[in-house]
């Protein structure tokens, strides 16, 4: 009996102290989240009480590729930057783990730094080093006698779509780092050690144990960053700001412009909730492709 009683006041305890976090959870993203499902069905532009419309807002997004494209284009951005952050943050954090304590330190700070650092202002960053007259990757092009390869990187439509999704990779790369190098650190002694005895080259203690049991942070890191990825408002605003033309538009940059230019935000909460679902399956299939296997060590 009094243990029950004991272990009913630890878990009374336990939500009173969760009921801060449940309220802000409720507050920022349960209700935000009911109250566009129900704007999506809907039509409201402040001045006038909401109308229900049913799919009226759903169908006009399918009908109009204009915003099909923002979803292709986001999907898109997400993709290269996922696939370059991964690359970029993996490789660091294994040349991180062959260096000693003291530079492994200082490297770790430095390639993380790109992480902490708002997305608007990389962006702001990159447009000087993209730019086509006096940009700093066109310069070095030129002074490696690859004049061929210089672009106007931002005003070309089809490069600019790679440029973001590069740019948002390198920024989240150090984050990518720190996850797998995090991961590789659990990795016993032993298996290092027993690899040196056995002669393995790097490659392949890389190759035999440190990717196969760094896998699970993998995983959890690519679904991360698919996430962010998605996130590219602040990054296409500052670099493109959709241009040239609609050419970089993606989905939350034409749901800013729906609802604020154009007082649809009915059809801007809609597009949300496809965006939403989008951004789900995308990171569905991304688990699936690379489930791993739980190893205990």
């Amino acid at each position: 009996m009094k243990k029950n009683k004991l272990n009913w006041k630890i878990s009374s305890l336990g939500i009173l102290f969760m009921l801060p976090a449940i309220f802000m959870i409720c507050f920022v993203v349960v209700i935000p989240l009911i109250w566009n499902i129900a704007l999506s069905f809907s039509s409201w532009n402040i001045n006038k009480p909401m109308v229900f419309l049913g799919i009226e807002n759903y169908s006009i997004i399918f009908r109009d590729f204009q915003y099909l494209d923002t979803l292709w284009r986001s999907v898109f951005i997400a993709s290269v930057a996922t696939v370059v952050a991964m690359g970029l943050g993996i490789s660091l954090a294994l040349l991180i783990h062959r260096m000693r304590r003291r530079e492994g330190s200082l490297f770790r700070f430095i390639f993380f730094l790109p992480s902490i650092m708002p997305m608007s202002v990389v962006g702001l960053l990159f447009v000087f080093v993209l730019s086509p007259t006096k940009g700093l990757l066109n310069q070095i092009l030129e002074l490696l006698n690859m004049d061929f390869l210089t672009r106007a990187w931002l005003s070309n439509p089809k490069t600019v779509l790679w440029a973001i999704g590069i740019v948002q990779g390198w920024r989240f790369s150090g984050m990518i780092m720190m996850f797998v190098y995090t991961a590789i650190l659990r990795i016993p002694n032993s298996l290092f050690e027993s690899a040196k005895l056995d002669g393995a080259t790097w490659f392949q203690e890389i190759r035999g144990f440190i990717l196969p049991l760094a896998k699970p942070t993998i995983n959890m890191a690519c679904s991360l960053m698919l996430i962010w990825g998605f996130k590219s408002y602040g990054v296409v605003y500052a670099m493109t700001q959709g241009g040239p033309g609609n050419a970089s538009e993606t989905t939350p940059l034409n749901m800013i412009k729906t609802a604020f230019t154009y007082n649809k935000f009915g059809v801007s909460a809609a597009l949300g909730v496809i965006f939403t679902i989008v951004v789900m399956v995308v990171v569905i299939i991304g688990r699936k492709v690379l489930k791993s296997e739980t190893y205990e060590f």
